[in-house]
């Protein structure tokens, strides 16, 4: 029923174009069309005569914007919506700054987005968070967790923090909340605000397609929506009746496959004929400490067979760069020729041949470089 419908709409718009093939009105329906179709290049043509037919269709020109950010084309649906939205016989204007706001974040243009939104943040933030404008309620590291026994040791911290988010969410009568991955804390707050009324998003599902899938029947009683990294992800929650988006990895808009190795040991001093490895022992000061040592000693051992090895060494913040200094002090190793210590652990992928690496997030940034691992 629903193709036969859409069957007669094709054949009156085009009936349509063929007495008006400018006709702006008429272009902005056929592209809409287009688009339940999946015929998305022709939907393309068509906004694109719309707006020649007529640059004051604002609705053609928001529909257009909406079109091309679905494509992942951020900054050429920016300028859609900006330019509705500068429109000055655009009645409702808010539609199209709502636009911008959403393709400037999908263009990772946060700062840009919030001025659109006037939004207020506030939360646990990381240093980038907090220089955007978010109120961070206390350290994000505060939050990072791993194995049975750190959590179980800073559970009564953890239950501190939880109240206290909740206590100051609900008196600020914050409008959404975001959590991001900690799926144990983030979706017990998350179901906690939920139940006062409060929107609840997730971003990063918990592998429930892995192993304890019934965890996604606590999921749906905790969030509004789930923001996925996998496309799969997305149809298992559609499967359970709970809205889901799959958004993808930010890594792969910030992460280019373009290799820019050459150029990154140019300043870094480094030879391009030398062999570089990275170390990379983690981004907090718990794994440093248990993992640091261990490569210090293993980049030593390797030493004593290929004495041209070099070592990058990132570091995610200065206590971590004081834990590391101190790791190669107590093993006599002089920052400088053959170890480096640096603050930006992609520049340290990618200008390195190899790299020792502590599981998690950094795996995936040395799959993004294309630079083979030992995942420890």
């Amino acid at each position: 029923m629903a193709q036969n419908r859409l069957a007669s709409a094709l054949e009156a718009m085009n009936d349509a174009l063929a007495v008006a093939p400018d006709d702006s009105t008429a272009n902005h329906a056929m592209a809409l069309l287009k688009i339940r179709l999946g015929e998305t290049s022709d939907a393309k043509t068509h906004f694109d005569q719309a707006l020649v037919s007529d640059p004051g269709n604002v609705g053609a020109r928001n529909d257009y914007g909406s079109y091309l950010c679905g494509q992942g084309k951020w900054k050429g649906g920016a300028k859609q919506f900006e330019t509705a939205r500068d429109d000055p016989f655009n009645t409702e204007p808010y539609v199209s700054q709502y636009g911008l706001g959403v393709c400037l974040i999908g263009a990772g243009e946060f700062r840009a987005a919030q001025e659109q939104f006037r939004a207020e943040f506030i939360g646990v933030g990381g240093s980038e968070m907090i220089a955007l404008g978010c109120e961070s309620l206390c350290p994000i590291d505060r939050l990072s967790v791993m194995g049975f026994v750190e959590p179980l040791r800073r559970l009564p911290e953890l239950l501190t923090l939880k109240r206290k988010l909740r206590r100051r969410f609900l008196a600020d009568r914050i409008d959404a909340f975001i959590g991001i991955d900690s799926p144990v804390f983030n979706l017990s707050l998350a179901k906690a605000l939920k139940n006062k009324g409060i929107k609840t998003i997730h971003f990063v599902s918990p592998t429930i397609w892995a192993y304890r899938e019934n965890r996604v029947f606590n999921i749906k009683k905790s969030i509004d929506l789930m923001l996925t990294l996998f496309p799969f992800e997305k149809d298992l929650y559609k499967k359970h009746k709970i809205k889901a988006e799959c958004v993808g990895h930010p890594l792969a808009d910030q992460l280019s496959l373009k290799d820019r190795g050459c150029n990154l040991r140019t300043q870094l001093g480094i030879p391009n004929d030398q062999t570089v490895v990275a170390l990379l022992p983690g981004s907090r000061v718990d794994e440093v400490n248990r993992i640091a040592p261990i490569f210090f000693e293993t980049a030593l051992e390797a030493l004593q067979k290929y004495p041209k090895l070099k070592f990058l060494v990132p570091f995610s913040n200065l206590e971590t760069h004081l834990r590391l200094k101190s790791y190669m002090a107590n093993l006599s190793i002089v920052a400088g020729e053959q170890f480096t210590l640096i603050n930006d652990s992609h520049a340290a992928l990618d200008a390195s041949d190899f790299a020792f690496i502590t599981s998690g997030t950094a795996t995936l940034e040395a799959l993004f470089l294309r630079k083979p691992m030992v995942i420890c």
